[in-house]
């Protein structure tokens, strides 16, 4: 999981420090928020991080677990994107998800087996928080 915790501790430096994480039970993921002001610039960060990054219009392109995780994550709706690493049979993603009002933007981090089972939120609380 080297490369994922490398990926992990990106995303953490890319962030405020005063970046707070909240659980999403919805999707066993963790959740922040950033305004749309900030958007772009986290965007810009995020994008080198990861191998692959879907939206609407090319997540048919996407590997067999990338498809499942999107399936599991209720697919990808226009303005939404997924950045996704795989290592091994793990795929660590970031699903960005403006809000309607274009407000705001939710930013989700979790890990995903390829058995449509997403896992593995202590980890990453630990990763992105800097406490491994």
């Amino acid at each position: 999981m080297e490369k994922i915790n490398a990926i992990l501790t990106g995303i953490r430096k890319s962030l405020p420090g005063s970046t707070k994480w909240e659980e999403d039970n919805r999707f066993n993921t963790l959740l922040t928020t950033a305004s749309a002001v900030d958007a772009d610039s986290l965007l810009k960060k995020l994008t080198p991080l990861f191998e692959n990054i879907w939206n609407s219009s090319t997540s048919g392109k996407a590997t067999k677990p990338e498809k499942k995780l999107m399936k599991s994550l209720s697919g990808i709706n226009n303005d939404q994107m997924l950045f996704t690493s795989i290592e091994g049979e793990t795929v660590l993603f970031a699903a960005w998800w403006p809000w309607g009002d274009k407000s705001k933007v939710s930013l989700r981090i979790g890990l995903f087996n390829g058995e449509m089972e997403i896992n593995g939120r202590d980890q990453i609380r630990s990763y992105l928080t800097g406490t491994p």
